[in-house]
């Protein structure tokens, strides 16, 4: 049953793309600041108001917050789960289990219960009772 293992690579990998995809937004909303803006007519005037420098506070706050470094760590981390997925996938497919052959033609391939049962000597009655299996071990 090697497509247990399969989800779980997968999962992982799914993982590390939404934790990439976290950092890569907060790097966004910190270079959004860096973006000039349209003034406020209708807000109070002040003045003496203090000036700063967008860029550098921009730099800062990403230096600060290790931005670069996290992101170069986690876009490791996703090619070495994305390897591994990809290694168990191939692993998988070279498989001679039923429920792995049919789990390969049904999740990974998207075949139909029909096609599947033309390349496979089961019956469409059987391979839903083998689908069934496989989704009560996923669950």
């Amino acid at each position: 049953m090697l497509y247990v293992e399969y989800l779980d690579y997968k999962k992982k990998y799914l993982d590390a793309q939404i934790i990439y995809d976290e950092i890569l937004s907060e790097k966004e909303t910190l270079f959004l600041m860096t973006q000039p803006k349209a003034s406020q007519v209708d807000a109070e005037r002040v003045s003496g108001g203090k000036r700063t420098n967008k860029i550098d506070e921009y730099i800062s706050i990403k230096d600060e917050k290790k931005i670069d470094l996290r992101l170069e760590e986690i876009r490791s981390i996703l090619n070495d789960r994305e390897n591994l997925l990809k290694a168990k996938e191939v692993e998988l497919r070279n498989s001679k289990e039923w429920l792995d052959i049919i789990f390969v033609y049904y999740y990974i391939e998207k075949l139909s219960i029909r096609k599947i049962s033309k390349k496979i000597p089961f019956g469409t009655t059987e391979i839903f009772r083998k689908l069934k299996k496989i989704e009560k071990s996923i669950k």
